[in-house]
């Protein structure tokens, strides 16, 4: 409802790679844009799009150091864990390994009764065999004996037994929440310190590959806020980088289907830090046109290049809101009012030079005067009364900015 200016973009995402190219292998891209620039959102409607072209989604935030959230892509087994526990299925309600599972088996029942089998368990029980013999444990790890415990229980369709329980812990990545009879009944051990790292990749492979058996065509992994690994220095500033130059290197990877689209969005002064690792930079720089210029496979997105001009960009998000405000209005708000006052604050909005990114602002300055509107009566706004309204709006962004990044 509040997209404006995205929709080509994502668009031609959709065409490129969504319809063709990301359905076999992995791609990935760089989405910049400073703060309140619109990042999540693009990823949201990205996400939305994705959905719809039958694509399993899963979208997070960089959180460093975040006690049980670490979604940090120097740590591939977090990453995992984050991703798979927010991934969403098309056709499934909520979220995590639960749906994905229960996608599986519902589409491995379809084609069985569809080929018609006299004997279903037997059936089912020979995809068991061939998705071990799918997924090898030099490329998967242990994925796909986990998976088929997992899928075993899920098939019989009653209260899982101790091997599909275990099974589903693990393949939600909570290694830690595993006892001792779990990793017996799984016939595994834990991984050690050292091979964690090696086992989250090879997790996230797996998933990207298993959520064809879903139904799916392939996987959208959304990564936010990548700026906050980039506080790093030295050694771990290089690992993250390093981290980042081994997932663009699944384009393209022999090891097999990788179906997977994965955008990482961050604010423009992560550049400097790629310039740091030479390897990372190549693959993520621009070569000639650029994605704003027509060339859907550069590999940066800036969205502060979106073919709209500014003021017409804001004005363009102003009356989407008062459309949402007249519906929750309860006939307190005259469209023909707050359409003009909308697209008076944009005019004021374009005209002022602040250093916050002018989209935000306007919007946080644009919903307060609706919700103050609906509260105490409507009116027209002039110009004047606008820009002071805006300015004031943008010392408490400002303020609350500044109180968010003191150490």
């Amino acid at each position: 409802m509040f997209s404006v200016g995205v929709e080509e973009w994502i668009e031609r995402l959709a065409v490129a790679y969504l319809q063709d190219l990301s359905r076999s292998d992995a791609h990935f891209k760089l989405v910049l844009a400073p703060y309140g620039g619109g990042k999540t959102h693009f990823l949201m409607a990205l996400a939305v799009r994705a959905l719809r072209e039958e694509f399993a989604v899963s979208f997070v935030q960089c959180v460093p150091d975040k006690r049980g959230g670490p979604v940090r892509v120097d740590n591939p087994l977090g990453l995992f864990a984050e991703s798979i526990g927010a991934l969403q299925i098309p056709g499934q309600d909520g979220q995590g390994v639960s749906p994905l599972l229960t996608a599986v088996v519902n589409a491995k029942r379809r084609a069985i009764e569809e080929a018609g089998a006299t004997d279903p368990d037997a059936a089912f029980a020979l995809y068991l065999k061939d998705l071990k013999r799918t997924y090898s444990t030099g490329v998967y790890g242990d994925f796909a004996q986990v998976a088929c415990h997992a899928l075993a229980g899920y098939w019989e369709d009653r209260e899982l037994g101790a091997a599909a329980s275990a099974a589903e812990k693990w393949l939600s990545g909570r290694m830690e929440s595993l006892t001792r009879d779990d990793w017996q009944v799984l016939g595994l051990r834990r991984a050690t310190s050292a091979n964690e790292g090696a086992l989250g990749r090879k997790l996230l492979l797996a998933l990207s590959k298993f959520t064809l058996d879903a139904g799916c065509q392939g996987w959208v992994l959304l990564i936010d806020e990548v700026e906050t690994l980039f506080t790093a220095k030295g050694k771990a500033l290089q690992a993250v980088l390093g981290a980042m130059r081994v997932m663009v290197d699944w384009s393209g990877s022999p090891v097999g289907d990788i179906p997977l689209f994965c955008a990482f969005a961050a604010t423009p002064d992560v550049l400097e830090g790629i310039t740091k690792y030479p390897a990372l930079q190549q693959r993520l720089a621009v070569a000639g046109a650029t994605f704003d210029e027509g060339f859907d496979f550069a590999a940066q997105i800036s969205l502060d290049r979106i073919g709209i001009g500014h003021e017409p960009l804001l004005r363009a998000i102003g009356e989407r809101l008062v459309e949402v405000a007249a519906l929750a209005s309860d006939g307190k708000l005259t469209q023909s009012v707050q359409l003009e006052n909308a697209r008076r604050l944009a005019k004021v909005a374009s005209q002022m030079s602040l250093d916050i990114n002018a989209r935000r602002l306007y919007v946080k300055t644009w919903a307060s005067l609706l919700l103050l509107q609906n509260s105490t009566g409507e009116q027209a706004f002039g110009e004047d009364e606008l820009r002071k309204r805006y300015l004031g709006d943008f010392q408490g962004i400002q303020a609350e900015d500044q109180a968010a990044f003191e150490p």
